[in-house]
């Protein structure tokens, strides 16, 4: 649900939460896959700033989201977004990707950084309307 610009987590479920930022590779969340098909388009992936958050000169961070039939499946990428370099201020959101119409039953994320990322998020679904 998003009232006045904030994102409140659908049914209480993260895909991760504290999670620090990877300094290099890839951080699979350790979330649960949620089951969240047939929203046509209806929910979307945040990313909330738990601490300060910062994306070093000539460096990103991306949030990739994966789905698959089924829970202990193969899961492939669905859609992500790419955090260019900054500061991200704790408390507020870094933003956020829209999950595809046809995405599979279940859904998951994982961080991936190419360099010294630092700070700590919460990473969870929310319907976006």
């Amino acid at each position: 649900m998003r009232m006045f610009d904030k994102r409140l987590a659908q049914h209480g479920e993260y895909f991760g939460k504290d999670v620090a930022l990877p300094n290099a590779g890839t951080k699979t969340l350790d979330g649960d896959p949620a089951r969240l098909s047939g929203a046509a388009g209806g929910t979307g992936v945040t990313i909330l700033c738990k601490t300060a958050v910062t994306v070093p000169a000539g460096k990103k961070l991306q949030l990739i989201i994966e789905d698959c039939d089924t829970k202990d499946g193969a899961f492939k990428e669905s859609c992500s977004v790419t955090f260019q370099a900054g500061t991200y201020a704790a408390g507020g959101h870094m933003g956020e990707v829209i999950l595809p119409s046809q995405a599979k039953k279940f859904v998951r994320g994982k961080l991936v950084s190419d360099g010294n990322c630092t700070g700590t998020v919460d990473v969870y679904p929310y319907a976006t309307r």
